[in-house]
């Protein structure tokens, strides 16, 4: 319960050496959703970098036109 209430992860080692992590399902869960996120933002700085990008009223135009209300 002290692992789960503290919010910090336990470090097991073998012969001094980290070998594994032990952290709540809560923590884990956040961990990756922080992850993803930044993924997220790594993948959109690279879209700009490269130039893949379209203009805010051109994205609705497209959409729009998608939908069928152009």
């Amino acid at each position: 319960m002290e692992l789960k209430d503290s919010g910090q992860a336990m470090v097991i080692t073998q012969n001094g050496e980290a070998t594994m992590v032990v952290q709540s399902v809560a923590d884990y869960e956040r961990m990756q959703e922080t992850l993803a996120l930044l993924k997220m933002l790594a993948q959109s700085q690279q879209a700009v970098s490269q130039g893949k990008t379209v203009s805010s009223t051109d994205a609705f135009a497209q959409l729009r036109a998608r939908r069928g209300l152009a």
